[in-house]
């Protein structure tokens, strides 16, 4: 499934998903199965869009502490901690944007 979503103009963004199943990891073998994801794109105006790094779940068996282990010390919060609310499984996960001219800068130095 993919989806667009526009932020108001207070930056919040809501969207509704299915709790996505976990995935095969291509031309493994034995087959690996990669942890609940979704994957995230942001297109802010008057730049080119760029991919964040893709929100996990918690609660997925297939995310181990080691592997929790290893995105702490990359710095990386992408594990969503849901909760339910009205029969609804509901995760809050901020994304700070990076200013305009140093995410401009930031590319174009990595090329």
């Amino acid at each position: 499934h993919r989806a667009w979503i526009k932020t108001g103009v207070d930056g919040r963004y809501t969207f509704y998903a299915f709790e996505p199943g976990a995935t095969e990891q291509p031309m493994t073998k034995p087959t690996r199965h990669r942890p609940q994801h979704i994957h995230v794109t942001v297109k802010e105006e008057g730049q080119p869009a760029y991919e964040l790094a893709s929100f996990l779940f918690e609660s997925d068996p297939l995310l181990t502490k080691s592997c929790k282990k290893k995105l702490t010390k990359r710095g990386l919060d992408i594990v969503l901690t849901t909760v339910t609310q009205d029969d609804i499984l509901v995760a809050e996960k901020n994304i700070t944007l990076e200013p305009k001219s140093t995410t401009a800068d930031a590319r174009v130095a990595s090329r």
